[in-house]
């Protein structure tokens, strides 16, 4: 089971807590658990990614294809390194700029919030010639991640 987001930014929430509902559903089904029951270890137990760590993965994926130079023209200069904004030498000079936002929902925009979730991968991530191997990488990361808290 995938679910694939699309402009999830914009989903009222209303509809939003319904797709997290049914997600949830779908798995205490497919583990056969009461209707009642939690649904994290489920989630684990299959290798399944709820719906905020699969909008996590997609926009990390959007950010290391934007790295290494394999998006559309269209994203040429879309996000700024910190070395390109300074002339001297600074600390983090390979990570991204981040954005200003002045409305609370621009801080979901994925000019926002993509700069932020990269800088936030460890560099041995990030640094993964292969995307696909990246993208294995990132599930098993955002898997950990999450299983932790």
């Amino acid at each position: 089971m995938f679910l694939s987001l699309c402009h999830t930014d914009f989903l009222h929430t209303t509809r939003l807590t319904r797709l997290i509902v049914l997600q949830k559903r779908i798995i205490r089904i497919i583990m056969r658990l009461p209707y009642n029951s939690h649904t994290d270890q489920a989630f684990t137990q299959l290798g399944i990614l709820k719906f905020h760590q699969i909008k996590l993965m997609q926009t990390a994926e959007l950010m290391y294809r934007y790295t290494n130079k394999t998006l559309p023209n269209a994203f040429d200069n879309y996000f700024d390194l910190v070395s390109d904004c300074h002339s001297y030498p600074t600390r983090n000079p390979a990570q991204y700029r981040g954005e200003f936002a002045h409305t609370n929902t621009r801080t979901f925009a994925i000019k926002i919030t993509g700069p932020a979730l990269w800088n936030r991968l460890p560099q041995p991530l990030r640094e993964i010639p292969n995307y696909t191997q990246f993208k294995k990488e990132l599930k098993l990361f955002i898997m950990k991640q999450y299983q932790d808290i």
